[in-house]
């Protein structure tokens, strides 16, 4: 499994992004893709900066995934 964790504007990784699906298809991962991921998307009180979660939102973010994952 390969997960691309939220940002929070999307456009701004785009390559990163394609990058990762590629690898991920590549070699028949499952691919979770949260970097346009409404909860976060252009939500600056889950950012440091706009490519890195602060605490809470990396709190938020695995909660999320682990919710995911318990499915």
């Amino acid at each position: 499994m390969l997960v691309n964790s939220p940002v929070f504007i999307n456009y701004a990784f785009n390559s990163d992004i394609n990058s990762f699906k590629e690898i991920a298809i590549n070699n028949k991962l499952e691919y979770l893709d949260y970097s346009d991921d409404s909860i976060f998307l252009k939500n600056h009180t889950y950012f440091v900066d706009p490519g890195h979660l602060n605490e809470e939102g990396a709190r938020l973010f695995t909660e999320n995934l682990v919710g995911y994952l318990k499915n």
